[in-house]
């Protein structure tokens, strides 16, 4: 009976052995950018600064590819398959010709495995399993040479479906260097299961691949701002325009309007929706162009000005300080200041006449004065 309990208290700890070399750590979330890599050191061997390695994460976008390396200080061996301790090494030493895959070794080089490192693998070396180095998920591997001396290892992805986030895992690594005692020789020093995760997000360029449509929303820029400068030239000035081509003016902003219609499109590419509020700043100059010719209209009327007309031009003050505050044109911003100006003197060379202002009139031209400051101390930065 005693025996027969010794032999399953020893089945359970060569299982154990076998199946949990070490505790999985919890996964790692790092992000990744085309011309931004990851990278992290790596302790394969406590207290040992020698046995690092660094962790490099590499996104290249144009090609869709991910790209991931192991670099020590030391030569680095991995499997990359699972293989039985027992299918791969006979009398403690490393059989490359009986790996399950391809694998480039130098001629008569031996690889042996050092006391330590089976010390590392107690009881059940040759049921023990090592697990291949790197799993994946979302990502379709490169074709690669394996070698058993590595001074980096490295394996290259491509991104399945364009996909922004990936994951790997890093599990059985060993350090191994030239033999100081033999020729033709490695030792294989130390063994590490590191049983890492990694949730890699992938931060991509929304503007990458969208040329065409960049070219095409710069090109609408251009054609909105000459349609409004061309139209902006034919009443700079005030004795250029008179009541009667106020109407050809009128007829020429529509043929603008219906020609450039406001934008309300969005895309995920930053560059193309700035180039549509450029394009919509264009616009909106264009609409605003009414406001002016409607004052052009009312320009030296033959009777006082009425109340309505006061609050009128205040409403078009206030909307051209806005507008001024909003436009990035110097050109339109210089022409918002001189219409607001005429605006202006339009109402005060009445205020400052002898003039009767009844109750309405006062109100208005309260709220006229109000615009008046708004302005000068926006556009004209006095108070």
């Amino acid at each position: 009976m005693k025996r027969y309990i010794y032999y399953i208290a020893a089945v359970l700890i060569n299982i154990l052995c076998c199946l949990c070399p070490l505790k999985a750590q919890n996964p790692k979330t790092v992000t990744v950018a085309f011309g931004r890599s990851y990278a992290e050191s790596i302790s394969l061997k406590k207290d040992a600064r020698d046995m690092d390695m660094i962790l490099k994460i590499v996104f290249d976008e144009p090609a869709n590819s991910l790209t991931v390396s192991l670099v020590s200080y030391r030569s680095l061996f991995v499997f990359n398959e699972n293989v039985r301790y027992k299918q791969v090494i006979r009398r403690g030493k490393l059989r490359p010709d009986q790996f399950p895959y391809v694998v480039e070794s130098a001629p008569d080089m031996k690889y042996k495995l050092t006391d330590e490192l089976k010390k590392q693998i107690p009881g059940c070396n040759k049921k023990f399993v090592f697990q291949r180095w790197l799993n994946y998920e979302g990502l379709r591997p490169h074709p690669t040479d394996y070698k058993m001396e590595n001074d980096y290892i490295e394996q290259k992805f491509d991104i399945a479906d364009m996909d922004t986030l990936v994951f790997i895992s890093l599990h059985d690594i060993f350090v191994m260097e030239p033999s100081v005692k033999k020729r033709n020789r490695y030792d294989v020093l130390h063994f590490a299961r590191l049983d890492r995760t990694y949730n890699i997000r992938i931060e991509r360029n929304p503007c990458l691949g969208k040329e065409t449509e960049i070219e095409a929303a710069r090109l609408s820029v251009e054609a909105v701002r000459t349609g409004y400068e061309n139209l902006h030239q034919r009443y700079v000035s005030d004795d250029n325009i008179n009541k009667e081509s106020v109407q050809v003016l009128e007829e020429m902003r529509q043929l603008l309007v219906q020609q450039f219609p406001k934008r309300t499109d969005t895309y995920l590419c930053p560059t193309i929706n700035a180039y549509i509020r450029d394009y919509n700043n264009y616009v909106d100059s264009i609409h605003f162009l009414n406001d002016i010719l409607i004052s052009i209209k009312n320009e030296r009327p033959e009777m006082p000005l009425s109340a309505e007309r006061i609050m009128g031009i205040a409403k078009i003050i206030d909307r051209s300080v806005i507008r001024w505050l909003t436009t990035t044109d110097v050109m339109e911003k210089e022409d918002l200041v001189k219409r607001c100006r005429t605006l202006l003197d339009e109402v005060n060379q009445h205020l400052y006449t002898d003039v009767k202002l009844n109750v309405e009139q006062q109100a208005a031209v309260d709220v006229f004065l109000k615009a008046e400051r708004y302005f000068k101390v926006t556009c004209e930065k006095t108070k």
